[in-house]
């Protein structure tokens, strides 16, 4: 059996290289309700810092000229998103192929001249940083985790990596872009 999290697995896999987790730590009991009062506490912040900037109502608009202006604004929000999302999916290949240093300074001429900079810059950020999660080249956190496991006798290939990596990177790289461009 496999201890994973605290849970005994049914698989008979090579031993999980860290003891049995039982019940948590005395500090871990300590420090969890100070990291959420943390949390909360930045939320709290946020909203003070923003409330302001926020309209109370929408201003009504005639009928006819909603239909007016929707054809145009539903055109130029389509262009947008598909502009990110393109900016996403070049990043994240850009990341793994050359690094994600040099990837964000091929685009650091670009993103000034975008109709909503800081959202791309937001955007090119967050697609930079989840893309070292596809491949095991990804990252050199990646290729640490994998030495210090081969140190102990798990063998984690690119292939094996890649089944997990490639969806949870895309899966994060959708979530955090609908989150971005919303």
């Amino acid at each position: 059996m496999v201890w994973l999290c605290g849970i005994q697995m049914g698989c008979r896999s090579a031993p999980a290289p860290w003891p049995p987790i039982g019940r948590p730590s005395t500090s871990l009991l300590r420090e969890a309700p100070v990291a959420v009062i943390g949390l909360a506490l930045v939320f709290v912040v946020i909203w003070f810092v923003y409330r302001d900037r926020l309209p109370p109502t929408l201003p009504a608009v005639e009928l006819e000229e909603r239909f007016a202006v929707h054809h145009a604004l539903m055109v130029k929000t389509i262009a947008a998103v598909s502009v990110m999302l393109v900016l996403s999916a070049v990043t994240a290949v850009l990341s793994n192929v050359v690094s994600n240093v040099p990837a964000v300074l091929l685009f650091k001429t670009l993103i000034p001249t975008f109709e909503e900079p800081t959202r791309a810059w937001l955007v090119l950020a967050m697609a930079s940083t989840f893309a070292g999660n596809l491949t095991i080249m990804g990252s050199v956190a990646n290729l640490i985790v994998v030495e210090q496991a081969r140190g102990v006798g798990i063998r984690i290939g690119f292939g094996e990596y890649s089944r997990v990596g490639v969806p949870v990177t895309l899966l994060t790289l959708f979530v955090g872009w609908v989150l971005l461009i919303l």
